[in-house]
């Protein structure tokens, strides 16, 4: 839906323009590509806008979503210079709660995408995919920060556009080749006696 400054048509006196998001309910899923088994393509999508994570191409969604933290922090650099200010005149007392759980807020935006992940069982056993994706986004942010901010000049050796093209791929396929999942081992407490020394007795 356009912006409410770019409507499509004209709109009647005493008309107001809201956008989906002001009309949709509060609760989750209450807005949704769908319902499932609809026919919505790929040609309904564009691409400005909120993104929208589908299981149908993982690997383009990944990386139309670096460009888009690509451009968030370069247009919007002087925000981010206020927030090490924040750190070291506040203590991080203002932009704290961008990144408090930021994986339960990514898993509640990107709900319905995700459950399509799981749906189409595009993800590798036991793989969250909030977690992942929120690993994904704060290394293409940090990267960029640093690259933006920080004068970087390139620091993995490569352009912008072959560090998003390794990251999502590594993303999407992994790191090692044939890794099976980490066998979570319970910590036990060990004790351990420690020998005592034999004196020896001399005879004056």
């Amino acid at each position: 839906m356009t912006a409410k400054s770019e409507a499509v048509y004209r709109v009647p006196s005493g008309w107001r323009v809201y956008t989906v998001d002001e009309i949709k309910a509060s609760a989750p899923h209450s807005c949704v590509a769908g319902p499932f088994g609809s026919k919505i393509s790929s040609k309904y999508f564009v691409d400005d806008g909120v993104p929208v994570i589908r299981g149908s191409n993982l690997r383009d969604d990944l990386t139309r979503f670096a460009q888009l933290i690509k451009q968030m922090v370069n247009d919007h650099h002087d925000f981010w210079l206020l927030m090490y200010i924040d750190v070291l005149e506040f203590e991080n007392r203002h932009f704290r709660k961008m990144f408090e759980n930021i994986a339960q807020k990514l898993r509640r935006r990107f709900a319905n995408s995700f459950d399509d992940l799981k749906r189409k069982n595009v993800l590798h056993d036991g793989v969250d995919p909030a977690i992942g994706f929120t690993a994904a986004y704060m290394q293409f942010f940090n990267y960029f920060i640093v690259e933006k901010l920080f004068g970087g000049n390139m620091h993995f050796g490569i352009s912008d556009e072959q560090v998003i093209e390794r990251l999502t791929d590594i993303y999407s396929r992994g790191l090692l080749r044939g890794s099976h999942p980490v066998k979570r081992s319970v910590n036990k407490r060990r004790t351990t006696s420690t020998p005592q020394r034999s004196r020896k007795r001399t005879s004056r």
